[in-house]
């Protein structure tokens, strides 16, 4: 039998036009609605993420610089009134090896607390113009006077201070014995360790012996034995013979610069904490990269005026002389640490940083680190 016109109507029957915009038009809403949930969990993972790396460099660079600072000055057992003889060769010696001062720092012009501030420092200092310069151009200073390029002459993030923190590192191997000059006449000093693990060729070191200290510099190790002669760059004084002798202990002397810049100088890297350490030739060694995402460090340094072992006045690194820095018990560090990822928030965020509050040219999330540092080996 066949089907009649209204059967085949009944069996097309489907949704009209108005059904399907309006069913398009739910979807869509609902597409909507997803995308933004979607996006809005983005935004806050990516702020959840970079407020977490930020923290952790942050709590890092203070961990971190707490042993350094606690470790200032150190030699052993000897007392802080007891200074180390620094037998090296004086006429090649670098002119910033100062180990005798256990902690020197230099001040940036008018970043100190009560300096009269702009309100975009210390952001100012990032912009692209501004990304590394010469550090003996003339802005930072101590005591005595401005960087000079003979002095130190690197290649660092303006706004922040620079510090150097001097000291032996290691447990100290056992001097076994002392031959050589002062025993025999011969021109080289032979000394004898237990053992010579971690010292290496060219390495400055700490002879002590808890009364006396002498600094050296190991030309040769050989054995258990290390070969100060005047080979090597700066090389040893061979003319003064060694006051620690069989019995003493041997560490290696770092003196470690500390300093913002950027990964290779480029102006695309973000700010970082850098270090130089002590080099062989008593300068400076090559940089090296500690946190990523440290934008400034602010120092204060407390001295001890009345010799009673704690800080009667905090001061900027400007204030203080070459004979002033063994006064220095105590250090008061701020640090702003920024994340690496520009556009983490909406607007520019004001952050309170060295005694006022500044509002930064950029979208990165910012937190600020402060603590107050006893150096051990001064205060006790």
């Amino acid at each position: 039998m066949k089907q009649t016109q209204q059967q085949v109507v009944m069996t097309q029957a489907g949704f009209t036009l108005i059904e399907l915009l309006v069913s398009m038009l739910i979807g869509l809403i609902i597409m909507v609605g997803v995308v933004q949930v979607f996006q809005g969990n983005f935004i806050n993972a990516r702020y959840q993420d970079n407020m977490a790396l930020l923290q952790e460099n942050g709590r890092f660079t203070m961990g971190m610089l707490t042993r350094q600072f606690q470790m200032a000055g150190y030699n052993g057992c000897m007392s802080k009134n007891v200074k180390a003889r620094n037998t090296l060769n004086e006429a090649k010696t670098q002119v910033n090896f100062r180990p005798e001062r256990g902690l020197e720092g230099w001040e940036y012009t008018d970043t100190y607390y009560t300096a009269p501030q702009s309100t975009t420092y210390p952001f100012s200092y990032l912009l692209t113009s501004n990304q590394v310069v010469d550090s003996s151009n003339g802005s930072w200073a101590d005591g005595t006077g401005t960087l000079a390029s003979s002095d130190i002459n690197i290649k660092v993030v303006p706004g922040s201070d620079m510090f150097r923190i001097w000291g032996g590192a290691g447990m100290g191997a056992n001097i076994d014995s002392v031959s050589g000059k002062g025993a025999n006449g011969d021109a080289d000093t032979v000394v004898t360790l237990d053992t010579v693990a971690g010292i290496k060729d060219d390495q400055i070191l700490v002879l002590n012996n808890c009364q006396a200290a002498d600094v050296v510099q190991a030309c040769n190790v050989t054995g258990n034995k290390l070969i100060l002669s005047a080979g090597c760059s700066p090389g040893n004084d061979v003319s003064l013979e060694l006051v620690v002798q069989a019995g003493g202990n041997v560490y290696v002397l770092q003196g470690d610069l500390f300093y913002i810049g950027r990964r290779g100088d480029n102006a695309i890297n973000p700010p970082s904490l850098f270090k130089r350490p002590l080099a062989g030739n008593s300068g400076l060694g090559a940089a090296e990269e500690v946190v990523e995402g440290i934008e400034n460090v602010q120092l204060m340094y407390g001295v001890d005026n009345s010799g009673d072992q704690s800080a009667d006045v905090y001061v900027t690194a400007k204030q203080i002389t070459a004979d002033d820095w063994e006064k220095v018990v105590s250090v008061r560090v701020t640090v702003m640490a920024g994340s690496v990822e520009d556009n983490v928030i909406s607007n520019p965020l004001p952050i309170f940083f060295n005694g006022a509050t500044h509002t930064p040219t950029d979208r990165r999330v910012r937190q600020v680190f402060t603590k107050t540092i006893t150096l051990r080996n001064r205060a006790f």
